[in-house]
């Protein structure tokens, strides 16, 4: 008699809600310019983060689509001379997230996705005068900031309803008019990439 045909192992069901934590490290480029002068003080952006983020995904067969959001509390800082060098430009991203569509596969116990959609983000900037330490602009200096991020990870089941996650973003944001317009006006941009890990509950 013929052997049987192997049987195809059932593909995990990963549909359902989910919510969890994470915290990761993030590297960015911050980008300066003072338009009454037309110099620039670009520098880097580094530093760590930790929040929350929950979602839910739809399956059919192998297919895993869905959606998630994110908040993170965060302390990514960086700084460099100003044009004037009796000036530090800083800069601190202190919070960030994203409203993100998914779409990936489940392979046995893993699901391997990508990821885009909107980003937002709180950053505060500064020039400080370096003998003194005292801000060249003393009003309130923190913007909220909008953009776009796009992502890959991977997800890997430990448990039927515990399911570590990894993944790499990149998020860009929307240029911001920090200080007084008519007085020490600077646009700024931010960007930075993101290392993540998390652990979340499927319901």
């Amino acid at each position: 008699m013929p052997e049987p045909a192997p049987v195809a192992p059932p593909v995990e069901d990963w549909s359902g809600a989910f919510i969890g934590v994470q915290a990761g490290g993030a590297q960015g480029d911050v980008d300066w310019l003072f338009p009454l002068a037309g110099t620039r003080a670009d520098h880097d952006n580094d530093g760590g983060f930790g929040g929350l983020y929950a979602g839910y995904n739809w399956q059919s067969n192998s297919l895993v689509y869905g959606f998630d959001a994110e908040f993170n509390a965060a302390d990514i800082s960086g700084s460099t001379p100003c044009p004037n060098p009796a000036f530090s430009c800083q800069t601190e991203l202190n919070s960030f997230g994203s409203i993100r569509g998914r779409i990936g596969g489940a392979m046995d116990r893993w699901h391997i996705y990508g990821a885009a959609g909107y980003a937002f983000a709180d950053a505060d900037a500064q020039s400080i005068n370096v003998a003194t330490g005292a801000p060249f602009y003393a009003a309130d200096t923190s913007e909220t900031l909008d953009g776009w991020t796009i992502a890959f990870g991977a997800e890997r089941k430990l448990g039927s309803n515990t399911v570590l996650r990894g993944e790499i973003a990149h998020y860009d944001f929307d240029t911001a008019n920090y200080f007084q317009p008519s007085v020490a006006p600077a646009n700024i941009g931010f960007s930075h990439t993101a290392l993540k890990i998390g652990l979340h509950l499927k319901f």
